[in-house]
């Protein structure tokens, strides 16, 4: 996984707004795409079991979850936080879906 200067920037101001510390990522089942989906909360440190630190941003996903992640890259576009992978995509009413 990746997190570009610009994402980093709306992520540690989404996390400072809300009381965390630590990006939550997991992959979830889908209905929307018939996939798995990209699934992001915002937690604190103490409170999760598996930390890793990724351009200065604190991140939590489950181990099982990581290959599945790995090409993901969290960047911004017009201020708006945005998702991309070769596997993944986000956009409109549908979310964001892995096949």
């Amino acid at each position: 996984m990746k997190i570009t200067n610009e994402a980093k920037t709306i992520i540690e101001q989404l996390l400072k707004e809300n009381g965390s510390d630590t990006l939550i990522v997991k992959i979830g089942v889908s209905s929307c795409c018939g996939g798995k989906s990209i699934q992001l909360d915002l937690g604190n440190a103490v409170d999760l079991p598996r930390i890793s630190e990724i351009n200065g941003v604190k991140v939590s996903m489950a181990e099982e979850d990581e290959k599945q992640l790995e090409k993901v890259v969290f960047s911004a576009e017009k201020s708006e936080l945005i998702i991309q992978s070769d596997e993944c995509g986000c956009g409109g009413e549908g979310g964001c879906c892995c096949h």
